[in-house]
């Protein structure tokens, strides 16, 4: 059963030169202002998920309801930069998670099709290796390397 193109893309070098203009200027902006967590940093903090970020809003409002219930050791205008910063931040970030999504399920849908073309080139060269085509075991024999165990 032959697997179907599953995606067909191409892109003009204007196209390509524009999303690489949008990922630079991305990258200048996050460059002055981001830090690069490591994998174990990472780890160390959690995610804040929508409830809590309802959570987080309401305590925001109550502090500035009630000032003197807040701590001395609370840094209210750091606490609402972050906040401010936070907020401004969202909707960008679902933004782009939407694109890279799109970017990796083309990528996914182009690697399905060229790993099955391949496959098939393969089948195909097996077949022509053993009917002593010119050739054709040397690459078949270079290209079933990468499957040792079969």
């Amino acid at each position: 059963m032959a697997i179907d193109n599953m995606i067909s893309l191409s892109f003009t070098d204007d196209e390509l030169q524009t999303l690489d203009n949008a990922i630079v200027t991305i990258e200048s902006v996050m460059s002055k202002k981001f830090i690069s967590l490591t994998p174990d940093e990472r780890k160390s903090y959690s995610q804040v998920s929508d409830k809590t970020e309802d959570w987080i809003g309401k305590v925001k409002v109550y502090m500035e309801q009630n000032p003197s219930l807040v701590l001395n050791h609370i840094d209210v205008d750091e606490f609402n930069a972050d906040f401010t910063a936070r907020q401004a931040l969202l909707p960008r970030r679902r933004r782009l998670e939407g694109v890279f999504s799109r970017f990796e399920d083309a990528c996914m849908l182009l690697g399905f099709d060229l790993y099955h073309s391949a496959i098939t080139y393969c089948k195909g060269l097996k077949a022509a290796a053993v009917t002593d085509a010119p050739g054709a075991k040397t690459i078949y024999a270079d290209l079933a390397s990468r499957f040792p165990g079969r």
